[in-house]
């Protein structure tokens, strides 16, 4: 394997292991963390408090718990400016970010973690993100960690609807707004991977975006990989 296939390899490895644990934590099964996800008290239902947060503690867990040595660093200032308030442009930050354990000056992984069915907005700023640092940093990729506790085609939908718009935002928000500056429309250098966890179903999946280095491509790479074949809930 060449060195971004192993890389991919062991990133879709600690997505998967990742998901296993939170299984675990879901129905207090906690074998492999001590996390526990707390009750809402006033909910008659007793259902579960349940956020991004979960999944970035075992992510990190999982690393820690690896064979691979790799670092990891949280909120991770970014190399590239944004503007995602109307203000002036300044650096913002990853979710999560892996290092070489023998080269910490760069990230080769960036990580943002979401959960439920978030708003437009916040899932195309961090969007913009995983995209420009891959054009800011050599050998770097993106990954995409989504989790939804309850949800069905619809939920499903809903949220891929919402990522394909981020990367062609109608408004000319965010990547739209960044295309020229980083020559967006023309990279191939940017691979993202999608990793998406239902757990009331036990289910998960990997999706993957490859920049085919044309505007027109990359769009319908966004729509072959997003409106087609996605899995029955």
């Amino acid at each position: 394997m060449q060195n971004s296939e192993l890389l991919i390899a062991d990133v879709k490895g600690y997505c998967a292991a990742t998901v296993e644990m939170l299984l675990e934590v879901h129905v207090y099964k906690n074998v492999s963390s001590k996390l526990l996800i707390p009750q809402y008290k006033s909910d008659k239902n007793n259902a579960k408090r349940i956020s991004e947060q979960e999944a970035r503690f075992l992510f990190a867990h999982a690393i820690e718990n690896g064979k691979n040595e790799y670092l990891y660093s949280i909120e991770t200032p970014t190399v590239g400016d944004y503007s995602f308030s109307g203000s002036g442009e300044r650096s913002a930050s990853t979710d999560m970010s892996l290092y070489k354990n023998d080269y910490r000056k760069d990230p080769i992984v960036n990580i943002e973690f979401k959960s439920k069915n978030p708003p437009e907005a916040h899932i195309s700023k961090d969007i913009c993100k995983l995209v420009i640092e891959q054009t800011e940093i050599k050998n770097n990729i993106g990954v995409w960690f989504h989790l939804v506790e309850n949800a069905d085609n619809g939920t499903i939908k809903s949220i891929i609807k919402k990522m394909q718009e981020s990367f062609y935002d109608k408004d000319g928000e965010y990547l739209k707004k960044y295309s020229a500056k980083y020559n967006l429309a023309n990279n191939s250098n940017i691979t993202i991977l999608f990793c998406f966890c239902v757990l009331s179903e036990g289910a998960y999946w990997f999706e993957f975006i490859h920049n085919r280095g044309n505007i027109d491509d990359n769009f319908k790479t966004v729509s072959e990989i997003f409106l087609k074949g996605l899995p029955k809930i």
